[in-house]
């Protein structure tokens, strides 16, 4: 590992498989925030902060008191007194958080601006709304790749309800009266949530979504609930090289956008979906194609850093 990954502690849930995986077999340095991270003293860790209640310390995980020049956090689970706790014990190290997820009540930036932090976010309106630092784009990993064969779904969804499984359902009925074979995979917000609707699956792993790409002709992509900008379905499309349905109208403004390769809900007609999806996916030259990886992101946000530190 180079010198300047040497130099970087990252700090993140370690159940998100899809960005410590990948950073873990690559011999990058990663922690968990806290300790407890099994179902039951998980469940009491957030009951203890939700609470408010005195010594949340007590789950902090002091494997993060380090020397480390650049701590990279996840803004996933993160609350103030735990930021202020690791600033305390890491007074030379810089802190920089970046948003993996839209902004939502439980993860407001309001609450963790410091001005020894750095806070970051791909959202673009989210940038906007909390002045956030904004990297146009989604980190990827190099090691992720999806093997092409014989398609045997049209469309393939991956995702969390976020209030839209009544829409997803919906649209799904839609596909299917065009005589389009689908797979749709929606997840429950939380575990327990599971047993409310027969419809809810299981978190799918990254490396069984990559699978079901390469048997699928499209991905499907909705904005509710999703950042607003070059989402993880998005890349995927473009790195993939596999046709997007979304009803993100925003994306005829970016340099990738193709009407061949993007079919957009409620702008593009309905009835002509089954013809979209039997014609060729025609490759792009695109801006954001030259700066596609975690790690491109991670030198450009450090880089931006240390030189306002000056």
């Amino acid at each position: 590992m180079n010198k300047f990954l040497d130099d970087i502690r990252f700090i993140m849930p370690l159940v998100n498989g899809f960005v410590n995986e990948p950073l873990q077999e690559s011999g990058y340095d990663i922690k968990s925030p806290y300790y407890g991270n099994s179902f039951f003293p998980r469940v009491l860790r957030e009951m203890h902060f939700r609470l408010g209640l005195p010594f949340k310390c007590i789950w902090f995980n002091n494997a993060n008191v380090t020397k480390k020049e650049i701590l990279f956090l996840s803004e996933a689970l993160i609350i103030p007194d735990y930021l202020d706790w690791l600033h305390k014990k890491n007074p030379d190290s810089k802190i920089i958080i970046f948003y993996t997820n839209k902004v939502n009540y439980n993860n407001n930036p309001n609450k963790l601006k410091r001005n020894w932090c750095s806070i970051w976010t791909c959202d673009k309106v989210d940038s906007e709304k909390y002045n956030l630092n904004l990297y146009d784009g989604v980190a990827y990993f190099k090691i992720y790749k999806v093997k092409k064969e014989e398609p045997i779904y049209d469309v393939f969804y991956i995702g969390k309800d976020k209030g839209r499984l009544d829409y997803l359902l919906s649209l799904e009925k839609k596909f299917n009266d065009l005589g389009l074979k689908t797979y749709i995979n929606i997840v429950a917000e939380r575990r327990w949530f599971s047993k409310r609707n027969k419809r809810y699956r299981p978190i799918m792993p990254y490396k069984e979504v990559l699978e079901n790409l390469g048997k699928s002709k499209a991905i499907l992509h909705l904005s509710q609930g999703a950042q607003y900008g070059i989402t993880m379905r998005i890349m995927e499309s473009l790195i993939h090289n596999i046709k997007l349905i979304t009803d993100c109208s925003y994306l005829v403004n970016y340099d990738f956008y193709n009407e061949n390769n993007i079919f957009i809900l409620g702008k593009d007609d309905f009835n002509r979906l089954s013809e979209f999806m039997n014609t060729p996916y025609e490759k792009v030259d695109a801006k954001v194609l030259e700066h596609i990886y975690f790690e491109d992101m991670l030198k450009y946000i450090v880089k931006n850093v240390n030189e306002k530190s000056l």
